[in-house]
């Protein structure tokens, strides 16, 4: 422990920084297999079922609301710094957020008009309800997938692991305790869909916060809507 704790004081920067990184994203994996196991071992086979195809469902929808933006906006930030515009960047993420809330609102029309009047059958469980709650999470959702590659295009990366690898579980097992522990096992979808309601509120109020701050040079616009979703959609395009 000495000795690491030495490196960490003394050591080169950029190990000292990815060594910690590391140790973060280590920390994620345990509470990940944690939590994993817990559920496996005391809610019952038709409650994981439903809790693993929420959670494969809400990944897949948010690929789509987030469509790259993900990465588009750790592009940008240095696209900007080179560019000396590096305060256009809030103008960039606050773009993003109107295009996610656009495609959840359209995913949210979908559901209004034919998956909530539909009788969906899936290893003979309806699951209608479950999409309809898994779509009216996912704003939130890609919200939360968008704030924490933004701490990371803002250097923040100490934070934005923490969000990732931390943020994501412990809340979540917690939860999932207190449910099992009062005997009410069946909320663990509407928790789970919970836990980024709440993620993307921590993030996105010191985000704000900081980027209000950025000091926002002339008043050219060098990035459109438009070249945000062509860069998403296809990284080579610009």
């Amino acid at each position: 422990m000495d000795i690491l704790h030495k490196f960490l004081k003394q050591g080169n920067p950029i190990l000292v920084i990815s060594l910690k990184v590391l140790i973060i994203r280590i920390i994620g994996v345990f509470l990940f297999l944690f939590l994993t196991t817990f559920v496996t071992n005391n809610f019952s086979a038709d409650l994981v079922g439903k809790f693993d195809f929420t959670r494969t469902l809400i990944t897949t929808l948010g690929m789509i609301s987030v469509f790259g933006m993900q990465q588009s906006i750790v592009f940008y930030s240095g696209y900007l710094k080179s560019k000396g515009s590096f305060g256009e960047l809030r103008e960039i993420y606050f773009k993003m957020l109107i295009l996610i809330g656009s495609i959840s609102m359209i995913f949210l029309i979908l559901n209004q008009v034919f998956i909530k009047e539909m009788k969906i059958d899936f290893f003979n469980e309806n699951i209608s309800e479950l999409i309809s709650k898994s779509i009216f999470a996912l704003f939130f959702y890609s919200v939360a997938i968008l704030n924490i590659e933004t701490y990371r295009a803002i250097s923040k990366l100490y934070l934005s692991e923490i969000f990732r690898s931390i943020g994501r579980y412990l809340f979540l097992l917690l939860a999932f305790y207190v449910l099992f522990k009062i005997n009410k096992e069946p909320w663990i979808i509407e928790a789970f869909l919970l836990n980024f309601v709440l993620l993307s509120i921590m993030t996105s109020v010191p985000l704000i916060i900081w980027l209000m701050k950025i000091e926002r040079i002339g008043t050219q616009k060098l990035i459109t809507s438009k070249k945000i979703i062509f860069r998403s959609v296809h990284p080579l395009l610009f």
